[in-house]
């Protein structure tokens, strides 16, 4: 079903299960753009939480759980249904740092200099 959904290549379409909660889990309070190929900080749903990680405005994440960005950006995109290709890459990048419920996720980055 799930690659039925990603194939209709409409942002209004969407699929939840157990077997998708535990490919996507938890969504991060942190948010993301692609910026000049890089996944950058942009903002925080929640500031306590991003101010406990250490994680900054302007940071860029270079791995997710020992996994390169721009591999685990291409497999979360299998999964995402989007009308375009910036909507496709935003709705990826919400789920890029997101991981089991009640887990930590092991970010590597880049800080602001």
């Amino acid at each position: 079903m799930t690659e039925m959904m990603s194939h209709l290549h409409d942002s209004h379409v969407g699929v939840t299960s157990p077997v998708l909660d535990k490919i996507f889990g938890a969504l991060s309070p942190v948010g993301l753009r692609w910026i000049e190929n890089s996944a950058v900080v942009t903002g925080f749903l929640d500031e306590a939480a991003a101010n406990k990680s250490g994680i900054q405005v302007g940071d860029v994440i270079l791995t997710v759980n020992g996994e390169d960005v721009r591999g685990r950006l291409e497999r979360l995109k299998k999964y995402v249904s989007a009308s375009t290709p910036g909507r496709l890459m935003q709705d990826a990048l919400m789920r890029l740092l997101a991981g089991e419920y009640r887990t930590p996720v092991e970010v590597t980055g880049a800080g602001q200099e």
